[in-house]
């Protein structure tokens, strides 16, 4: 994986692969369905059995991906902690992570190779384009917060890798890690048609994660040797992208859970009067 590490990192790599995916993904979609034969607002039996085993597949692809990201990034973080302290006893635990986080001599970073899973975490964001392929592939409109979401996170991981921001690379590839494993759990089952019962607990812990990512991160800008010019303002360009999701998660949580329920109630208190 390492040989194909300078290819990915080129900026070119990874802006030109947002704007194709802004750009192109409609019309992409829109000539599949028409080469698939699929009308415009129809989708034939065929074509959503089809699309329905291929979310199947790359969702659970996706969440054992996640799961197995998670895993090993917590366990390599909880080492390096752990080994921080006992170098330094009188540590708080706490003191030790943080000490993690800023990496001041690059240990974290390549000596337990968090390197490599940052990489590797970075690319599989382009693979989940096919997230909103598969929604226009339905004939549907994709959500912005969606749109937006995937656009951003490929930049972020790619500022992460460049400038080798050590904080933010363990803050989004654990926590978003964990997320992802639930979420496309959920993804999965969904397609088959089963619902699980924690959609909102899944949506409730994004913005947890969002939160909990600005309050650890910040206290970073202040401490000693733990940015470089570089890192301290993609942590800032990752703050502010952290603050529009809260925004658009909040929107969405909105709609779904309060105005979406409230609609449905009033519909169904018409149809009996």
């Amino acid at each position: 994986m390492r040989k194909h590490y300078a290819k990915f990192i080129n900026p070119f790599v990874a802006f030109v692969a947002v704007v194709a995916y802004l750009v192109l993904s409609k019309p992409m979609c829109d000539f599949i369905r028409f080469l698939f034969g699929q009308k415009k607002g129809e989708n034939g039996p065929i074509w959503s059995m089809c699309l329905k085993y291929f979310t199947l597949i790359h969702s659970l692809l996706l969440a054992v991906y996640s799961g197995w990201t998670f895993y090993n990034t917590f366990s390599i973080t909880m080492t390096a902690t752990a080994a921080n302290q006992a170098a330094n006893p009188a540590m708080s635990w706490m003191s030790a992570f943080m000490h993690t986080n800023c990496d001041w001599n690059g240990d974290f970073w390549n000596k337990y190779d968090f390197q490599t899973w940052v990489f590797h975490f970075y690319l599989s964001k382009f693979y989940e384009f096919i997230d909103t392929w598969i929604i226009l592939l339905k004939d549907r409109k994709p959500m912005f917060l969606q749109t937006f979401h995937h656009a951003g996170i490929v930049l972020l991981m790619w500022s992460f890798l460049v400038t080798n921001n050590n904080a933010m690379g363990i803050c989004v590839t654990v926590l978003n890690s964990f997320i992802h494993t639930l979420m496309y759990t959920y993804y999965a089952f969904a397609s088959i048609g089963i619902k699980l019962p924690f959609k909102q607990v899944i949506t409730s812990m994004q913005i947890i994660q969002f939160f909990t990512g600005i309050i650890y991160s910040t206290p970073t800008y202040w401490m000693e040797n733990c940015h470089t010019d570089a890192t301290w303002w993609t942590q800032l360009y990752v703050n502010a992208y952290t603050l529009v999701l809260i925004v658009l998660f909040a929107k969405f949580a909105y709609d779904e859970y309060v105005t979406k329920p409230k609609k449905v109630r009033q519909d169904k208190k018409g149809k009996e009067l």
